[in-house]
C-alpha cells in the first residue's frame, strides 16, 4: 500500500483503527473465532465486490440530475 505524506503519522493511525481495535477485542473476549472471522471478511469482500460490479456496470447520470435533490 502507498502511503502519502508522513509514514510515522499513517503508522499512529493505523494503531487507532477502530475496525482492528475491534476485531481483537472480540477475538480476545472469546466472543469471535478466527473461523466466524474469515466467514465474515469474506461476506463483507463479496458485498463490497458485488456493489463496485453494479456501480461500474451502471449508466452515468445525465449531467442535468447533479442539482437533483440539493437543499439550500
Amino acid at each position: 500500500m502507498a502511503v502519502y505524506g508522513n509514514q510515522a503519522e499513517f503508522q499512529e493511525w493505523k494503531a487507532k483503527d477502530p475496525i482492528a481495535l475491534f476485531r481483537t477485542r472480540l477475538t480476545s473476549e472469546g466472543t469471535l473465532g478466527e473461523e466466524e472471522m474469515k466467514r465474515l471478511e469474506i461476506a463483507a469482500r463479496e458485498e463490497i465486490d458485488d456493489a463496485v460490479r453494479f456501480a461500474l456496470a451502471s449508466p452515468l447520470p445525465a449531467p442535468e440530475e447533479a442539482v437533483n435533490h440539493v437543499y439550500a
